[in-house]
């Protein structure tokens, strides 16, 4: 996608994001992996960008303190909002509908085609605090072939006997059997794992391009919940 996608008018970007709060709906929100929290905490900086952009606009109401609490919103918003590109407005799992309704720029298709990817994909496990578990440089396990073909990765996880979407009844023999799964971009996640502390994780790491045809999948390792 384009990375001129962000608007270069306040109200631009106000109406860009409401757009997208009315759009991610709670099964879009589950399918996209966006947590409750930081769909919280963008519609809480909407209405503070929101509120004091009309307060701006007004002469009865406008001071100096206002247009700079106004600006320092504004900056918050942006953050916010390229947060959300960044880590779940991407494709896939979004599909192209999806992509042009949220405002943004479909990738460039054209071209040669990129085959899946064939190398495996492989990770480290970290354990920063209690229940905190990052996946760390996340990678190429093998020959790469097609460089192009290195999009993003599947992070599948499961855990055994936990609570929430991850949880799986036995230790997984093949990443089938882990079906929740997140999609990155990145090279790290860092995971909350609060009220499972001490039981088995398993994670499995596999390539995707940017049609989602999958590579390999890597293999699946295995830790204690901190």
């Amino acid at each position: 996608m384009s990375t001129e996608w962000f608007p270069h008018t306040r109200a631009g970007q106000i109406s860009m994001c409401l757009n997208w709060i009315n759009y991610m709906t709670s099964d879009r929100r589950t399918a996209w992996n966006i947590p409750t929290a930081a769909f919280t905490a963008l519609g809480t900086e909407f209405d503070a960008a929101r509120t004091l952009l009309q307060k701006a606009m007004d002469d009865a109401q406008r001071t100096k303190v206002i247009t700079a609490q106004c600006a320092e919103a504004f900056k918050t918003l942006e953050k916010r909002m390229r947060f959300f590109h960044r880590h779940y407005l991407l494709s896939p799992p979004l599909t192209l509908e999806d992509i042009i309704a949220l405002g943004l720029r479909p990738a460039d298709t054209t071209g040669t085609d990129i085959p899946p990817p064939a190398a495996e994909g492989e990770a480290d496990l970290g354990f920063p605090d209690y229940h905190l578990i990052d996946v760390l440089s996340i990678r190429r396990r093998g020959p790469p072939g097609d460089l192009r073909s290195y999009h993003g990765s599947h992070i599948h996880i499961g855990v055994v006997g936990g609570t929430g979407p991850w949880r799986v009844a036995a230790p997984p023999e093949s990443v089938d059997d882990i079906p929740w799964s997140m999609f990155t971009r990145r090279r790290r996640e860092r995971f909350d794992f609060d009220g499972n502390s001490g039981k088995e994780i398993y994670i499995c790491v596999v390539w995707t391009n940017e049609k989602g045809q999958l590579g390999p999948p890597g293999p699946i390792i295995k830790g204690t919940i901190p």
